[in-house]
């Protein structure tokens, strides 16, 4: 996780206008996500009391994981259509394994 200090979350949580935040495209931005149960690297849930480690592909299938942030425009009471969503990101996560290449070579 990335720390932030506490004078920037009473910052961030005071903040009422999106005025306050500037997206700078030249910038690189850090996002920190944290789930201890799932293994992203392996493509696993893992650590869930009574159950064993399941590959994601029980789920998914080849499906990517999609993580998302965007507002709501419109009324605070706006349903979250997407005729009514502003994406500001849409990432997409998935695990592929890369093919093991031939190690016999054969020669004509």
């Amino acid at each position: 996780m990335f720390p932030e200090d506490e004078k920037s979350i009473k910052k961030r949580r005071k903040s009422s206008s999106k005025s306050d935040y500037h997206f700078d495209p030249q910038s690189t931005y850090s996002f920190s996500i944290h789930n201890c149960n799932l293994d992203l690297y392996n493509w696993e849930v893992v650590g869930v009391p009574g159950i064993n480690a399941m590959n994601l592909r029980q789920f998914w299938r080849n499906l990517p994981l999609r993580i998302v942030a965007y507002t709501v425009v419109g009324p605070q009471s706006t349903k979250h259509t997407e005729e009514n969503k502003k994406y500001l990101f849409c990432f997409k996560l998935s695990n592929r394994r890369k093919k093991k290449s031939s190690s016999s070579a054969t020669s004509g």
